[in-house]
């Protein structure tokens, strides 16, 4: 059963050694099951800190139902926020082309992990994708960031957007900006 292989791979991550570590890789690598590769990559992340983010690459690689290997693996690639070139890894997943749940987790990654300007701006351009969910998390990501410079492209985007559920998101996080700001 691949919900009791999930399970055991997911506890197997709570600890540590080179035969854990073997068992994780192999579960990785061979189990038909997307649910146990995605736990295998969240283990190998906690108990092979050296071999980790080989992991979460490789993984970025593969197909899977609802892209459940690729959402696992930047999840946890974005916790090495301080390595040269994951941002830009990560920012390649919120880009035209790509399945929208990726682009969505991309953009809510890109605004926790590196809330600069440079990358509040790039998501503040994603306010004028075509994408409804895109819009949706580049309002999310701004308004939870709090910087007050996504105020401008926020008011702009009020003025031209024609969906009422994210005219709403729009205000709410325009709010919460200017609390934040106070």
């Amino acid at each position: 059963d691949a919900r009791v292989r999930g399970a055991v791979i997911r506890a197997l991550g709570n600890f540590r050694g080179e035969l854990i570590v073997k068992t994780l890789r192999h579960a990785f690598e061979s189990d038909s099951s997307y649910v146990v590769a995605a736990n295998a990559i969240r283990g190998l992340v906690k108990s092979d800190s050296a071999g980790s983010m080989e992991i979460c690459l490789e993984a970025l690689k593969r197909d899977s139902h609802d892209d459940m290997i690729r959402s696992s693996a930047l999840r946890w690639l974005a916790t090495y926020s301080n390595v040269p070139g994951i941002s830009g890894t990560v920012r390649s997943y919120t880009a035209r082309g790509r399945e929208r749940n990726l682009r969505v987790l991309g953009i809510s990654l890109l605004a926790k992990h590196w809330p600069t300007e440079d990358m509040l701006e790039y998501i503040a351009g994603l306010l004028e994708d075509q994408v409804f969910h895109v819009r949706r998390a580049a309002i999310d990501a701004l308004g939870n960031a709090g910087n007050e410079d996504s105020l401008e492209p926020l008011r702009r985007r009020l003025a031209t957007e024609p969906n009422p559920r994210l005219l709403q998101a729009i205000r709410e996080a325009i709010q919460k900006i200017e609390e934040k700001n106070k």
